[in-house]
């Protein structure tokens, strides 16, 4: 039987496991997504969140403008991770929160409680009381029912995958013209809910074969919503 230190709550749910790091917020601030991008027949507006010194981390939004937000993907360079972000609405803004696993280092003095992972999972800190957690409220499927948020608490969401989907038809009278056109998901914010069943378009154009994406799977992002009310 393995020994380490593990926390529970009254409802004996697991929230400290020594062998798990905990995220930890490290960074938050607002956007737009104000920078046109054009491709295949449909512009799209798009923006980056960059965040330096990075190790594993995760990028929640929360629209604000009552305009769907796309996490189309992330990119690193050295140590600075930067998070692409997309609306089909010109100006859609979003404030977004960076959680990344704790730091060891560069902290505020002050008391508190910090677990150590073993030295043989890799050390590190795996949990500091100085460092707010990650507080997960669900986790939802593309397309399942919006989630209420609580009178005076704030929600956001992370996105799995971007939701790329796509179609292509036969347009008549055919029979070598093809109507192509992609959709991407989001999210949003509505009469106080996340919302994540909805999409906007990506391209849409026709041509003379086939898309050259045989077989393709439809991705179905899942959305962690977490509480980062009072980051």
């Amino acid at each position: 039987m393995a020994v380490g230190a593990r926390i529970r709550n009254s409802d004996k749910a697991l929230q400290i496991d020594e062998r798990y790091r905990n995220f930890a917020f490290r960074a938050k601030g607002s956007a737009t997504c104000s920078t046109a991008w054009s491709s295949g027949g449909v512009t799209k507006y798009r923006t980056g969140v960059s965040f330096p010194g990075g190790i594993a981390p995760l990028c929640f939004v929360v629209p604000t403008s009552q305009n769907m937000i796309a996490q189309w993907g992330a990119s690193v360079s050295g140590s600075t991770w930067t998070f692409e972000l997309l609306s089909n609405v010109n100006g859609a803004a979003f404030n977004w929160f960076v959680f990344d696993v704790p730091q060891s280092t560069g902290l505020p003095p002050g008391m508190g409680m910090r677990v150590w992972r073993p030295a043989a999972l890799g050390g590190g800190v795996a949990f500091d009381s100085r460092q707010p957690p990650l507080k997960i409220v669900s986790v939802q499927a593309a397309g399942a029912p919006a989630v209420p948020i609580p009178s005076g608490r704030v929600y956001a969401a992370l996105q799995t995958t971007s939701g790329f989907f796509y179609t292509d038809v036969l347009v008549p009278p055919g029979p070598d013209t093809h109507r192509y056109f992609s959709r991407v998901r989001g999210v949003n914010v509505v009469g106080g809910e996340i919302v994540a069943d909805g999409f906007f378009p990506f391209e849409d154009f026709t041509r003379s074969t086939a898309s050259p994406l045989p077989g393709f799977t439809p991705q179905t992002p899942q959305y962690v919503i977490a509480d980062v009310t009072h980051l």
